[in-house]
Order: C-alpha cells, then sequence, then structure tokens
C-alpha cells in the first residue's frame, strides 16, 4: 500500500475485505515471474479480468500500459519486453481506486463524488484485482476475435472472425470452421474453408456463413450449446484453432411482445447488483447456487444491475437457461455521473464496445440494457442514450437495445421499460418519467390494465422496500411485489422485474428471513409459468381475510389461467370448492393456451354456509404445474 508496510494478499480479492486495506487508495502488487518454455515463439499476454479502478502494468522496469474502468477484462501485450522461457522477471501493478480518479462534489453522505467514466454503482469499493489474472500465449498470426451470430428467421449462421497478424511480412492462410457438440461427436455444421491475405501489422475482417439447418436451438426450457471450431492454417501449418462455444437463437420485438425464436417470452425476475451479490457472483460454485435458487423462484430473467456480471456468471446462465438482460456500468440513479466532462462520451463508447464485444456470444443474453436511469434522474440526455444504442448495435445489432427505466428513451428502443410506475401517465409518457417511488404500495393491482400500449411494455423496477416511506412495511412490500405482479401479467406486459424479491432472504444460506414465508411462497406462485389466478381475490391486497360470500346465491369467479412456457399448449385446469374436505362443487377444463398467452375462465359455485376454500390447480401432459388455495366465508 502507498505509505504502508508490504503483506502478501490474495487475488483475486477486494481491498475492503483485507485486513489493513480498508482505508488504502493506491497500491502496488509485486511478484517474481518465470516465462515457461511452452510460450516461447508466441505473445505474451497479460489478462486482468477486473481491476478497480485504474491501473499501470510494469514489466522489468518498463511500464506496459495503462488501464482505466472497473467493469471489464484488458490485456497487455508483454512481448516486447520479456522472452520465454525467462526467469525472475519483476512483474508490477499500481492500482488506484476510484477516489484517484473521481470529481468531488458537495454532498452530506458518501455519494459525494461523481465519476467521469463508467464504474457502475457506488464509490470506495470493488476496489484492487478482484477477478481473475492470466498470462496467455497467443500466436503472432492468428484469430483475435469470433462473433457467431445465428438468424432463426432467415435460418442462417453467420460466424464474423478478426484475424490479427502482428507480424510486417503479408501471410496468406485458409480459414474454415467445423460446429461441433459441446459434448463432443460429429460435425453438425462445416464452413468450408477460404483463402485470406493478412496484410502485416493490421486486423482482417473474415465472414463465413451457412444455413442453419441441424441445429437444435437454445431456449430456457433446452439450453443446447455448441463449439465453433475455428481452424486458421497456412498451408499444412496450423496458424491457430480456436473455440467459441454458443447457442443458436434469436430474440426480438413483435408488436407488443417480446419473442424468442418466434415464441412469446415473458420476462420475470428480477436485477441482482454485482456490488451486493459479490459473495454469490465470484465463484462458479456460489453462482450456481444463486442461478438455482431464482429458478426455483421461478424467475426466468436476471438483469445484472448497473455493471456487467463476471464471465463464469453468463456461462452458467448459457448452461441453466437463465434469460439476461445485460447492463453496462453506465449508472445515473444516485448523480454520481459527470456527463459533461469531455471524456465522458468517449469513454461510455469503449466501455460498451468492450462490454457487447465480450459478451455477445451468450445466448442467455437476449437483451441489452444500455444504462440506468439517465433520463429518470434527468442525469443523460436523450441524444446520449441514442449515441448508447448506436454503438451497441454496431458492436452487435442481433439483439435488441433498452434503456432500463428510462422507456424507449423517446423512440430509441422498440420497448418501453419503466421503473416505479404509479399513473397512467407515467405509462404513456416515452421518457424516464416515474412516480412510483416510496408511493406504490397500493391495492389497486389491474390499474395498469386499463391501458392498452402500443409498444412492448415493461417495468424493470417496482416495490423497493428500503425506500424511505415504505421501510416500515418490508413484509407487505414484498407480498405486494408477487400482487402486483399478477396486475402487470394480466396487462400484458412483457417484461416484470420488482426490486428485489430475493430481499425476502431465498438466496441466504438459511434461506427465507422469518416471518417472511407467506410473501415468499405467493411471489414463487405470482412467477409461475404455468398458472391459475382468482383475479379479484388478488385485488383484496396482502393478508387478507377470507372474503364473504352469501350462502344459498350463486358465487362467480374469474380465473386467470397462464401458459408461459416455449412448448405444449394445452392445460388442464381443476377446481373444486370443500368444506371441511368434502367437495361442494367442482370442474375439470382441457384448454388450448397459446404459448406466452392467458385466458379467463369463469366458475360458479353455491356456497353452503361456513368456510370454504377453492382450490386450483394446473396440469400439463398429466404433471401437477400449479397449485393455490383461497379461502371464502359463506353467511
Amino acid at each position: 500500500p502507498a505509505g504502508g508496510e508490504a503483506r502478501d494478499v490474495p487475488v483475486p480479492a477486494l481491498w475492503e475485505r483485507l485486513p489493513g486495506l480498508r482505508d488504502v487508495h493506491t497500491g502496488t502488487y509485486r511478484r517474481s515471474l518465470d516465462l515457461p518454455a511452452t510460450l516461447h515463439g508466441l505473445r505474451t499476454v497479460l489478462r486482468l479480468d477486473a481491476v478497480g479502478d485504474g491501473c499501470e502494468v510494469r514489466l522489468n522496469g518498463h511500464v506496459v500500459g495503462q488501464h482505466l474502468g472497473p467493469a471489464l477484462p484488458v490485456e497487455f501485450d508483454l512481448t516486447p519486453w520479456v522472452s520465454a522461457p525467462s526467469e525472475g522477471n519483476r512483474f508490477e501493478i499500481l492500482v488506484q481506486d476510484d477516489t484517484c480518479f473521481a470529481i468531488p462534489r458537495e454532498s452530506s453522505d458518501w455519494r459525494n463524488v461523481k465519476h467521469w467514466y463508467p464504474r457502475g454503482m457506488g464509490t470506495g469499493n470493488r476496489r484492487g484485482l478482484f477477478q481473475s489474472v492470466s498470462l496467455r500465449g497467443r500466436p503472432p498470426v492468428g484469430i483475435a476475435d469470433v462473433r457467431v451470430q445465428t438468424s432463426v428467421r432467415e435460418q442462417k449462421l453467420t460466424v464474423v472472425h478478426e484475424l490479427l497478424n502482428t507480424r510486417k511480412e503479408t501471410v496468406r492462410a485458409t480459414l474454415g470452421a467445423d460446429v461441433l457438440p459441446v459434448a463432443g461427436g460429429q460435425t453438425v455444421i462445416s464452413l468450408p474453408p477460404v483463402a485470406v491475405e493478412l496484410p502485416g501489422f493490421v486486423a482482417t475482417t473474415v465472414t463465413l456463413t451457412a444455413p442453419l439447418a441441424g441445429l437444435e436451438l437454445w431456449q430456457p426450457d433446452h439450453p443446447t450449446l455448441y463449439q465453433l471450431r475455428s481452424t486458421l492454417a497456412a498451408g499444412a501449418r496450423t496458424l491457430e484453432q480456436r473455440d467459441t462455444r454458443f447457442g443458436a437463437r434469436e430474440a426480438w420485438f413483435e408488436g407488443r411482445d417480446l419473442k424468442l425464436n418466434g415464441i412469446r417470452c415473458n420476462l420475470r425476475g428480477e436485477s441482482p447488483s454485482y456490488g451486493e451479490k459479490i459473495d454469490l457472483m465470484s465463484t462458479r460454485e456460489g453462482a450456481t447456487e444463486m442461478l438455482r435458487k431464482h429458478q426455483r423462484a421461478n424467475c426466468n430473467v436476471l438483469r445484472f444491475h448497473s455493471m456487467p456480471a463476471p464471465p463464469q456468471v453468463l456461462d452458467l446462465c448459457d448452461e441453466l437457461g437463465m434469460l439476461v438482460i445485460d447492463e453496462s456500468g453506465i449508472y445515473a440513479s444516485w448523480g454520481m455521473l459527470a456527463p459533461e466532462h469531455p471524456a465522458f462520451m468517449p469513454r461510455c463508447r469503449e466501455h460498451l464496445a468492450r462490454w457487447v464485444r465480450r459478451d455477445r456470444n451468450h445466448p442467455a443474453v437476449i437483451l441489452w440494457s444500455a444504462e440506468n436511469e439517465g433520463l429518470n434522474v434527468n442525469a443523460l440526455t436523450p441524444a446520449q442514450l441514442a449515441e448508447f444504442g448506436r454503438v451497441i448495435d454496431s458492436e452487435d445489432g442481433t439483439r435488441p437495445v433498452i434503456f432500463d427505466g428510462d422507456g424507449t428513451a423517446y423512440g430509441v428502443s422498440p420497448a418501453s421499460v419503466k421503473h416505479y410506475v404509479r399513473t397512467l401517465d407515467d405509462l404513456k409518457e416515452r421518457g424516464g418519467r416515474s412516480s412510483g417511488y416510496a408511493r406504490d404500495l397500493r391495492h389497486d393491482i389491474y390499474w395498469a390494465c386499463a391501458y392498452e400500449q402500443d409498444v412492448p411494455l415493461g417495468c424493470g423496477e417496482f416495490m423497493f422496500p428500503y425506500e424511505p416511506g415504505l421501510r416500515d412495511h418490508e413484509r407487505e412490500v414484498i407480498t405486494q411485489m408477487g400482487l402486483q405482479a399478477r396486475g402487470y401479467r394480466l396487462a400484458n406486459w412483457f417484461d416484470i422485474r420488482p426490486y428485489n424479491p430475493s430481499y425476502s432472504g431465498f438466496l441466504r444460506a438459511e434461506g427465507v428471513r422469518e416471518g417472511y414465508q407467506e410473501a415468499y411462497d405467493l411471489l414463487v406462485k405470482s412467477f409461475a409459468p404455468v398458472a391459475v389466478f382468482d383475479r379479484d381475490y388478488d385485488a383484496l391486497g396482502p393478508f387478507p381475510q377470507p372474503p364473504a360470500l352469501k350462502a344459498g346465491e350463486a358465487a362467480k369467479r374469474t380465473l386467470i389461467v397462464y401458459n408461459d412456457e416455449f412448448s405444449d399448449e394445452h392445460v388442464t385446469l381443476s377446481w373444486q370448492v370443500t368444506q371441511a374436505g368434502k367437495r361442494i362443487a367442482g370442474d375439470e377444463r382441457e384448454l388450448a393456451i397459446g404459448l406466452g398467452e392467458h385466458v379467463l375462465v369463469e366458475i360458479a359455485f353455491t356456497p353452503p354456509a361456513g368456510e370454504l376454500t377453492l382450490e386450483l390447480t394446473a396440469r400439463k401432459a398429466g404433471q401437477e404445474r400449479f397449485r393455490d388455495e383461497r379461502r371464502f366465508s359463506a353467511q
């Protein structure tokens, strides 16, 4: 540490979690490094998966390079300064946290700085070498990047290769690729080799295409993955062979719906923040547990809020079928951005391009969220958001771009994703208008059904239990997350994410917090892809007393039956009314419900006096998929 005594530290690790380093803002990592003979003839590259916030790399007393930005990988080519094999190389990384680069501002709390580069949520956190560090050997003429694009609508596979020749002489080579199952096996698709000419010291782009036929599509219910094996050769000599994992799928907006492979896809989930969930995201084991618990809670999408998730998290989402709204580190909500700084937009462009290039081959990534609440808090302009969308499209172009909390950004995005909306005027406005912060504890859960949107509509955050005005009603707020989600489902919103269901405690090792099991259970049922809800009962609010019916007089109920899955349009609805274990009335119906759609079913029964239970069940292919009970009192 600057001005302090040297000590051994683990890598990766966060300074704020290491003894004696909590208040350190500058420090230098040092170690001796031997380079093995296996690196001879290759370019020696140092890769930092994430470093907070700025660094300078030195090797044997020479400055190799600098970097600023805490969210994404950076690589340094060490080749000019070192040879392989060699021993005792002196290796240093000077690291500075965000306070060394921030702009002070007047504030009564810890949010007293502004940043002129994207760094996500907070300040004074995520410091040091907090993700993996690796040394890699790269061929002098090889494959710098592979971009796999799959179009379901065009039934086309497109592979864009970036080939790099770091030598002076032009190299003539051939480039081909094969698609293989991840688990191994026979080639599924072969992209025949093409002749390429690679001028010295520049990157050359080569595109290969083939029909998509023969590939099973990637979907949450069957997350099928493939390996693209690219081979660059000069005559009989292989220059480089690289494997790139991908899934065949396509997402787009159509009318008011999000489509995945042509099927209506309704998103239900939450927005975990890397800053809050570091322990769960830092290892493959922790991330697996986190994703499994979200899936058990019927979440099918996660938006990694205000900072891209580590690579191993996205790998697991690909494998487990968890959809991802991938969000950049451009976070405006706490007013900690300095968009007036002349370097702000260039830094944002660089950040967005590097982020998309890192993540674009992950099939789980279904949407890009370019930023968070820039218009909502009046920190950014519509023109800036439009530029963010342009940069993302230039680096990908196969997925829609949204602006979480900022509507359509006044027409930039085809979808309107709002935060904390409370009125129909909030929904109609295409920017960041919201009126619901600490004022959305309401029982009229179907209010949004009065607005027939002409663009896909969603809500990325609502019901934040720690907002002043709601903290004394936390259990009720978390219960309302589920109830309001039911109302927004009926209003045909494609994206529903309270902030955040995991505040019920279900991600903890010990499980749901004491006293919150009822709220959690309601949330899980509210997100169930196949579900049956009693429309009027849910409008009674959290923890209702059994509503009163008139004994001997026909009672009519409206049931909402959902089929938010990717196969099988046949749903069996069963309902029965019981009293003291005796069946009073009931029925079973075979329903045809389109994928991603819902239907309303009217039922009626004549209750006798006393306490009654309405049991609701949905089955598909003979298997029970949903069960719930509603209690009544007949007088």
